[in-house]
């Protein structure tokens, strides 16, 4: 316990306070006040140690009143006082009084954007930043935006964590809302413990794994590919031969390619904003930024090399996000019509490659790192671990198989005759 002992004003009886957070503030306030005081009458002594705030008062005529002037939240007032016990619960109330108004008034919501603005969005890659806002958009505002920052409960967080399915999503989400209330509590606009941090919370548990494409789907995929418009094919050759992610397919250009070791340079991606694209060299890590090799058997669908350019775009520019979801949409919708079963994403083609080349037993787990340019080597071992190792290898042969099928030769043909007759909108 902390101790301020003073030889008062009018007694010997003592005043004490329990060090709680709001205790500490007034207690930094109280003696503030008191060096103030201090600084006119040289013959008090001042001592500090334990916990609590300890003062003992001098003897003296209890009505004599002494008249100060006084900074008390952080304004500078005249205040009248006869004893030093008075003082202390003088300036105590002020301070709580304060801190209480301070803490009632502000939103969780508005506090916690500021927060983000000002201290958090600088350190996030553009890719990080943009899972923040998505989740302090659809999960954390809408919950508890509009509740003053001192009214958060251990419910509230509860509440949250029970409307996600997700434990990675969950345990994002109780992240955020774990820094914005250290924040707080930082700013003294809190004086609890911090909620996200009590035992009591159940997360979820279920874990939404993005599963590979593989068995029947991933056959259709690879015996419709000859069929597929080029505007097509090109994305789904870019993730599947390559593994890259999303962005990084659409930024691509050909220029990256070098056609004499057959490798392309994955260097820049393109983010979505408001529907607009924005092509940035800033890439999700600095092991993002890699050569992979490229697949003799499909390289020609991705159609006519340009010697500029990007591979996918709409007139030359990179595709809005409309369309890229309009294109990724015909895709799909195409290969249900023959024998899809099931939806997938771009990443699980990412997903895909990564498993299937962690299967062959040819790839090192520090190679295939630097293939899918994971910047934590835990998150390629995460792949190993996960293997369905049966239907993963019967996937890897079927994909072997189909290789075998796809001749240079008549790949060429194909996509000579794609980019000549079956060319998909140029605004989708």
């Amino acid at each position: 316990m902390e101790k301020i002992k003073k030889n008062g004003l009018d007694s010997t009886s003592e005043f004490t306070y329990n060090q709680s957070d709001v205790d500490r503030i007034v207690a930094n306030a109280v003696s503030q006040a008191i060096k103030q005081y201090e600084g006119q009458r040289s013959h008090l002594d001042n001592c500090i140690r334990g916990n609590e705030i300890s003062m003992p008062l001098s003897e003296g005529d209890n009505d004599m009143y002494h008249r100060q002037k006084l900074t008390i939240n952080g304004v500078s007032q005249w205040r009248s006082f006869g004893s030093m016990q008075e003082l202390v619960d003088m300036v105590a109330a002020a301070v709580r009084a304060d801190c209480e108004q301070k803490s009632s008034t502000v939103l969780f919501g508005d506090y916690m954007l500021d927060w983000y603005h000002k201290y958090k969005e600088r350190t996030l890659s553009p890719d990080t930043r943009e899972g923040y806002v998505s989740i302090m958009k659809k999960r954390i505002l809408p919950a508890i935006g509009k509740t003053p920052v001192s009214d958060i409960t251990v419910a509230d967080v509860q509440l949250i964590m029970d409307g996600l399915k997700s434990a990675s999503y969950a345990k994002q989400t109780k992240s955020i809302i774990n820094l914005v209330m250290d924040a707080a509590i930082s700013d003294e606009l809190y004086f609890h413990p911090n909620p996200t941090k009590d035992r009591r919370i159940v997360m979820p548990t279920t874990r939404k794994a993005r599963q590979p494409v593989v068995g029947d789907d991933l056959s259709t995929i690879l015996e419709f590919l000859p069929r597929m418009p080029i505007e097509y094919s090109r994305i789904l050759v870019m993730l599947i031969m390559t593994g890259c992610r999303r962005g990084e397919a659409l930024g691509a250009r050909w220029e990256d390619i070098d056609w004499e070791s057959k490798t392309i340079h994955l260097q820049r991606v393109v983010r979505f904003r408001h529907n607009r694209p924005e092509v940035s060299e800033k890439m999700k890590s600095r092991a993002a930024n890699r050569t992979v090799s490229l697949w003799d058997n499909f390289i020609p669908f991705l159609g006519q090399p340009m010697d500029t350019g990007y591979i996918i775009h709409s007139n030359g520019e990179p595709l809005t996000e409309t369309q890229y979801r309009h294109r990724w949409n015909a895709i799909i919708r195409l290969l249900k019509e023959v024998g899809l079963e099931e939806r997938f994403t771009a990443h699980q083609l990412r997903h895909t490659y990564a498993t299937i080349a962690a299967n062959s037993g040819n790839v090192p787990p520090k190679v295939l790192q630097g293939m899918l340019g994971h910047a934590n080597f835990q998150t390629t071992m995460n792949i190993y671990a996960g293997l369905d190792n049966d239907r993963v290898r019967e996937s890897s042969q079927r994909l072997s198989n189909e290789y075998a099928k796809l001749s240079k030769e008549s790949c060429s043909e194909i996509a000579v005759n794609k980019s000549s007759k079956s060319a998909a909108p140029s605004g989708i």
